[in-house]
């Protein structure tokens, strides 16, 4: 049976980082991964994120084009996607390129050392840094309840409240159709803002955490989340992904590990 590159696995920079260093752990990941034919979800974000580990860019190479990985679309395409089929769910590829095809040419080695992706990383921070800017002004306009603490049964207003804004300021002719009655719109088929919406009021408003740029820069990869299989995260992250499946329907189709996975993989 060929394998389909359709079905996709998220595996963020940290996993990736201590899976291409371990030699050992390719042969049971390819197996896991052809077995259940998954794909590696790697975005351009990701590499820019991975371009700073300049130790790792052979092993990264190596573990990209022998594991079954694809390059998948970014952030804009997918919402892009997901105005253009409104009020329909989105039902594209994730995919742009599989990364198997470059084996051995290290092509992908070299692109991780490039201005464009050096360029790409400085980006990202800008887009860290108004993120936080952003959280901060929302916050301040989303109160809590009368106790003085937020509740998870908020969370859905928040993240309608915050795909609105976000929808409206990157596709403002999409939503002057809603400007006589603004409470038809469903927010819910955006998966790739609801589940930055979602993270962002269980992580930092239900939990109280203090937002850094570092976090902003990891919450910049969520978008695909919705649209894969699975996801392999860190600890934190996958502990609040997981309390975000058990009360929203954003995930219900997505399994979420953390490195403890990868662990069992190798026994």
């Amino acid at each position: 049976m060929p394998y389909s590159y359709s079905r996709f696995i998220y595996l963020d920079t940290n996993i990736l980082s201590y899976i291409c260093s371990k030699i050992e752990i390719y042969r049971p990941l390819f197996d896991f991964l052809t077995i259940n034919d998954l794909t590696i979800a790697i975005s351009t974000g990701l590499l820019a994120e991975l371009s700073q580990a300049k130790r790792k860019h052979s092993d990264l190479d190596r573990l990209l084009t022998m594991c079954p990985s694809a390059l998948v679309k970014t952030k804009e395409i997918l919402l892009q996607e997901e105005v253009q089929v409104y009020p329909n769910y989105r039902n594209e590829t994730l995919m742009l390129y599989h990364l198997n095809s470059l084996m051995g040419s290290k092509f992908l080695e070299q692109h991780l050392s490039s201005s464009e992706l050096a360029e790409a990383r400085k980006i990202q921070l800008i887009f860290a840094e108004r993120q936080e800017e952003r959280l901060n002004q929302l916050k301040s306009n989303f109160p809590p309840p009368k106790s003085g603490k937020y509740i998870k049964e908020q969370a859905k207003e928040f993240a309608w409240i915050q795909t609105f804004q976000w929808v409206l300021s990157q596709h403002p002719t999409f939503m002057v159709k809603f400007q006589d009655n603004f409470t038809v719109f469903n927010s819910e088929v955006f998966l790739s803002e609801q589940l930055l919406a979602y993270v962002q009021f269980y992580k930092y408003l239900l939990r109280g955490r203090n937002t850094t740029l570092k976090d902003f820069g990891d919450l910049f990869y969520l978008a695909i989340i919705p649209y894969c299989k699975m996801a392999i995260i860190e600890r934190y992250l996958c502990e609040i992904l997981k309390q975000i499946k058990l009360h929203q329907k954003i995930l219900e189709n997505v399994r979420v590990e953390n490195i403890d996975f990868i662990y069992q993989l190798i026994g």
